[in-house]
């Protein structure tokens, strides 16, 4: 028992949650929703600040996210057919919409709002109750104002995440996510695919600090190396990026690690209208652009 840990009082503030929406469990639409499912819907929906931080919003102005299986299987702990499954059980109940944007390009995924028909499994009578009636009479006056009469060392060891004391309304965050991403950016690699894929296009010798933040969305927008090497594969593909047919030759590193030129890349707008192009002569520039 040396390592079990009690609650007390002043820690009952001191995670951070994921909010599992309470209706996903009560509405007979969601009914057949397995625990998984409503686990990841929660997750899914956590992530939506991060591509709202990452500008992630399409012309229609809702919100969308770049989440693969693997990553959702990881991070909820099951296997490959499982998370499958689960994908499958949030499309058919509409908490979830997937836009494919080609072979080998993680699709766009777009969380779907609970919809509150008012048809219950059970009558939710319990939840609007007052928890204070449960509890025992010296903690119902309990609450976050009764911590301004604790010792200041007592305040600041336990941070309130949630900044509420309903736990119904938690708000969560996932911690370091973003750090952790950051650690695992292959910057060198990412050039290094480029140099060898768009060989008609100047080639990058400098990794400098602002090109690196650059390559840090791209990386976590596309999310896999496949895919980053498919968007290169087309460029050189295309006789207008690639320059061969001479009508613009500004095409670089850096224009493609844009979102709205890489986007358009992936979506086939530079496509060549022919199969086979005219301009086979293959120019290689050597450039550094800070």
């Amino acid at each position: 028992m040396s390592e079990f840990q009690y609650f007390q009082l002043t820690h009952v503030d001191s995670y951070r949650f994921y909010q599992l929406p309470q209706e996903l469990y009560l509405l007979k639409r969601y009914a057949n929703l397995s625990n998984d499912a409503c686990v990841l819907y929660a997750i899914l929906k956590d992530r939506l600040r991060l591509s709202v931080a990452n500008g992630w919003i399409d012309d229609s102005n809702n919100i969308y996210f770049l989440f693969s299986r693997e990553q959702a299987a990881e991070l909820i702990r099951v296997s490959k057919p499982t998370i499958i499954k689960i994908f499958k059980e949030l499309r058919e109940v509409n908490l979830l919409y997937e836009k494919n944007r080609g072979r080998g390009i993680p699709k766009m995924l777009y969380l779907g709002m609970i919809l509150n028909d008012g048809e219950y499994i059970k009558t939710p009578e319990y939840i609007n109750s007052s928890s204070k009636e449960i509890l025992p009479e010296k903690l119902k006056n309990f609450t976050s104002r009764s911590k301004k009469s604790l010792p200041l060392e007592v305040k600041n060891f336990y941070p309130n995440n949630t900044n509420i004391n309903n736990t119904n309304n938690i708000y969560i965050k996932n911690p370091k996510e973003e750090n952790e991403k950051d650690d695992k950016v292959p910057y060198d690699e990412i050039i290094k695919i480029y140099n060898n894929t768009c060989k008609s296009l100047p080639m990058v010798l400098k990794k400098t600090k602002a090109r690196c933040k650059n390559i840090k969305t791209f990386y976590l927008a596309l999310e896999n190396m496949e895919a980053i090497k498919t968007v290169f594969q087309k460029v050189e593909k295309s006789d207008f990026l690639s320059g061969r047919n001479g009508t613009w030759t500004n095409c670089s590193f850096d224009w493609i690690l844009k979102e709205s030129n890489y986007t358009k890349v992936i979506e086939g707008n530079y496509e060549n209208k022919n199969n086979k192009s005219d301009f086979t002569q293959v120019r290689r520039k050597v450039a550094v652009v800070d």
